[in-house]
């Protein structure tokens, strides 16, 4: 077949294509006809050209239509002319190519007949004969306006995702910049203004305690009436802070919840006694006293609501009650209850309370003050410690707030057993108290003890039970008076009693909401043996009854009257360095530390403080954070350094104007035991000094690294959900694995096999992350990124450094098992 009859061929007779094969002519007739028919019928562009001058030979009407053009017009046109000038002069690159490789896919700018440019999607074919040689080219072409215009339009959708990503994130970081400003800010501002307002409040209750005449005793009392005011306003402000900016955090420490409660309950005392309320708390036994949680967010919740309580109620009563909701191995819900007999919240504004800003009737702002944020703040706490708050109510009839909170089981704190049972046991008491509560919460409390107890509402009802238990030889070994009740008060039932000689043989003490001047005469002149202020801590209660147990029939100069005070007196004294710079500051805990009998040495900063641990030894160490020179936590670090093997370790109490979790995170990993916020109460200030003072101390020979230098602590117990059964168990496994572990290792690095090295640091280094060690861990990191390609010398120097870390947290970690103090 000659080359021109070959270009004539697809003009009528496209069979030359296609293989004949063994059918002959018959089925290749048969093959052009359906390739005929498909060629006409396809809904894209299908065209012929001439292999040389691209001139248009055979085209279906889909391509035609494409164009603009009728097929007749096209006929004898070449392909270039369809291609837009910008287009054009590819073409013969594209020829080219497609004759070396036999098909080309590209894309071009292709004209309409209207002269319109659009894009296309060229699919060239190179047909050849047998030689070699190209006879023609099969032109597969795609308008593809539609799909360019989606992806133009993509594109630009994707441009403007990016725009707005980019805003949004750099949104983002303007925002956690102005945060952590704004944190910055107010925990310097709070740090600047408590520290005045310690001294202020500080040494306003110190005047108070003496003697005054009654004009400035009253304007010293409206001096720190408004200043507790403006602290509550502070602390309120900087709480909602928090609140909006989502760091409000709970921490999770060993705490004693009764010691915690009775700290808040004498806090609230002077408020609710000054307006005559009796004001009582009971915690039921099966209450357990160790708990692992936030003791100070806890405060803050209960200070709140009492804080509201005695705030509306003008009489009655204000009782605080904890029990216990459910219990399992290795936590605890617990129920609080506020209860009072106040003015009450009507029906539909109950839920509007725990709004922020907002009170049950907008005048009551103005009557009884307050901001309204306190119970939208306790409402966040509460949720954030896994329970949730309500209230139940009655217009008139007062109010019980309830709440619910979820805690560990803690350890290191003693539950509440009394120093003797058998002493107090079947011991028969007489409890006159005319408010219901106060004498039912005092039964229980003595029934926990044992002893066996009555209750008479008034004077006539208690002769009346002196009398039948004495003819029944069944007489009280004690009876437990309230001072003040209505009609005959609790000095004028003694004042019978005694002149009854068969009922005198009780020993009487006397419990007091209110202390009045002369109180303490007419006790001696009636031979009470104590005389008690509300609410009493259980403790204190035992305490006093066995100690007037233990007292002769009468008072005598000798044998002065039990006070709570005399109690306490009778505690440890220590020796304390005072490191703080700020005079106002100084003088106020010299004063409070020395009417409890402790003995003060004072340091103005940090080196004199490490001058002072030189020359003589200290009980405890109460040290401000801000000082001149060198700074509380510097100081700290310097201590523990020095305390290293010692085998002994200076107790320290943080003295700060910051109270982030952050900021007392900082205080222990400085290796504080325990800190106080300013500005400090005398409750808060011997509540640390107690906490701190009683730790157990280590033998002399005992020179392991305390545990906190280890471990974060707190890191730690939240890694495990609070759950200390399950610590111990995490801790026996990893010190079962350790030894195969650590054998991984060495082998690796014996063998110069950094895979094998690479993969057994990162296997362990998983597992001591768990425990919060952080200097273990990262040296576990610089052995994994030595593995990489460091010096053998360098891999060795590591595992040496590795190898020490290991003992050290096997240590802490066997001290955490074994049940010693985290300290």
């Amino acid at each position: 077949m000659t080359k021109d009859a070959e270009k004539k061929r697809p003009e009528g007779d496209p069979e030359e294509p296609l293989e004949q094969g063994a059918a002959g002519p018959a089925r290749a007739d048969e093959a052009f006809s359906t390739w005929a028919q498909v060629f006409q019928h396809a809904g894209w562009g299908l065209a012929v050209t001439d292999s040389e001058d691209q001139t248009l030979r055979v085209m279906n009407p889909a391509f035609a239509l494409m164009y603009g053009y009728d097929v007749e017009e096209l006929q004898g046109m070449s392909l270039a002319e369809l291609f837009s000038p910008q287009s054009r002069p590819s073409l013969a690159r594209h020829i080219h190519e497609v004759n070396e490789r036999g098909r080309l896919i590209f894309e071009s700018q292709h004209l309409r007949r209207d002269g319109t440019v659009f894009p296309v999607l060229v699919n060239m074919t190179a047909v050849k004969d047998d030689q070699g040689n190209v006879l023609y080219h099969v032109n597969n072409i795609q308008d593809i306006s539609r799909q360019k215009r989606t992806e133009e339009e993509l594109q630009r959708m994707a441009v403007q995702a990016e725009k707005h990503e980019r805003k949004a994130k750099l949104a983002q970081k303007e925002a956690e910049t102005a945060s952590q400003a704004k944190g910055e800010f107010l925990a310097n501002m709070s740090h600047e203004i408590r520290t005045p307002m310690n001294s202020i409040i500080g040494l306003t209750e110190l005047v108070l305690d003496m003697e005054l005449e009654p004009e400035p005793r009253e304007y010293l009392g409206l001096v720190k009436y408004s200043a507790h005011n403006l602290l509550k306003l502070l602390n309120d402000i900087l709480d909602l802070s928090k609140v909006e900016a989502g760091k409000l955090d709970i921490e999770l420490i060993n705490f004693d919840l009764r010691q915690s409660m009775a700290l808040t309950m004498n806090i609230q005392a002077q408020a609710a006694h000054s307006k005559g309320l009796e004001l009582a708390y009971h915690i039921h036994p099966e209450v357990p006293s160790a708990l692992l949680g936030d003791p100070g967010r806890l405060r803050q919740i209960t200070t709140n609501l009492l804080n509201n309580a005695i705030k509306f109620t003008d009489q009655g009563e204000v009782v605080l009650r904890v029990t216990v909701e459910s219990q399992k191995e290795n936590e605890v819900i617990l129920h609080f209850s506020v209860s009072d007999t106040g003015i009450g919240i009507p029906m539909q504004k109950q839920e509007a309370v725990f709004s922020a800003f907002i009170q049950a009737n907008g005048s009551t702002t103005r009557q009884y003050g307050g901001t309204g944020l306190g119970l939208t703040i306790s409402k966040r706490l509460v949720e954030m410690m896994g329970g949730r708050i309500w209230v139940e109510s009655e217009e008139g009839q007062g109010s019980t707030f309830h709440f619910t909170a979820r805690f560990g089981l803690g350890h290191g704190y003693a539950e509440p057993v009394p120093m003797d049972l058998a002493a107090l046991k079947n011991l028969r008491v007489l409890v006159v108290d005319d408010n219901a509560a106060s004498r039912n919460i005092l039964k229980e409390t003595l029934a926990g003890w044992g002893m066996e107890s009555e209750a008479a509402s008034d004077t006539l009802k208690a002769i009346a039970a002196l009398k039948q238990g004495h003819q029944r030889r069944h007489s009280f070994a004690l009876i437990l008076v309230d001072a003040h009740m209505p009609g005959m008060d609790g000095f004028e039932l003694v004042e019978q009693i005694k002149q009854v000689p068969e009922l005198a043989e009780a020993k009487i003490i006397m419990l007091t909401s209110v202390g009045q001047r002369g109180d303490a005469t007419r006790c001696r002149k009636l031979g009470i043996t104590a005389y008690l202020s509300k609410p009493l801590e259980p403790k204190d209660l035992q305490q006093a009854i066995q100690t007037v147990l233990s007292r002769p029939e009468t008072i005598t100069d000798t044998l002065p009257l039990i006070t709570l005070h005399s109690l306490r007196e009778g505690r440890r004294y220590l020796r304390i360095l005072l490191a703080e710079d700020d005079p106002a500051s100084q003088t106020l805990f010299q004063r409070l530390l020395r009417k409890r009998g402790h003995m003060v040495v004072t340091a103005g900063h940090g080196r004199e403080v490490l001058d002072a641990i030189e020359k003589e030894a200290f009980d405890l160490l109460l040290m401000d954070i801000q000082m001149p020179v060198m700074n509380g936590l510097e100081a700290a670090a310097a201590i523990r350094r020095n305390e290293q093997g010692l085998g002994r370790r200076l107790p320290i109490i943080a003295v700060t104007g910051y109270d982030t979790e952050s900021d007392r995170a900082r205080l222990f990993e400085a290796g504080m035991d325990g800190y106080v916020s300013k500005p400090i109460t005398p409750e808060k200030l011997f509540e640390a000094i107690e906490g701190v003072a009683a730790m157990p101390e280590r033998p002399d020979n005992q020179t392991y690294s305390p545990v906190t230098d280890v471990i974060e602590i707190t890191k730690l117990m939240v890694n495990v959900g609070g759950d200390r059964s399950l610590l111990k168990e995490m801790i026996r496994i990893f010190l079962d694995g350790l030894p195969e572990q650590l054998s991984n290792i060495k082998k690796a690095v014996s063998a110069s096999d950094h895979e094998a090295l690479k993969d057994a640091a990162h296997s362990l280094k998983g597992t001591v992350g768990h425990f919060a060690a952080k200097a273990a861990h990262e040296t576990i990191l610089k052995l994994e990124e030595a593995a990489g390609g460091a010096s053998p010398e360098r891999i060795a120097e590591i595992l040496s450094q590795l190898e020490k870390e290991l003992t050290r947290l096997k240590q802490a970690l066997l001290a955490i098992k074994n049940n010693r103090p985290l300290i």
